[in-house]
């Protein structure tokens, strides 16, 4: 489901590890149309701040095959590890 990590309680830098099987990330603008599709291969750490934090939300779908572009990405088990700051209120 698409979302951004709730802004009250986590702070301006998300990190996550995405292990195992490569998966699509989608972003969405939260102003106008704008999407993107960012490949995550096995052990790539994506950083989301500032716009990529607050300004779109993302999704990561359950299908088992998705496309960016031409390539074909089958999706096998992945393990992802996500980090946030919990901000004191």
């Amino acid at each position: 489901m698409s979302h951004v990590d709730a802004p009250a309680i986590f702070g301006p830098t998300v990190t996550s590890l995405s292990l195992l099987s490569p998966c699509l990330i989608k972003f969405k603008s939260k102003t106008n149309e704008e999407t993107y599709d960012v490949l995550l291969p096995p052990r790539s750490l994506m950083v989301m701040e500032g716009e990529s934090r607050y300004g779109f939300a993302h999704e990561i779908s359950k299908d088992a095959v998705e496309f960016i572009g031409d390539e074909q990405i089958e999706r096998g088990r992945r393990v992802s590890l996500t980090f946030r700051n919990i901000v004191a209120s």
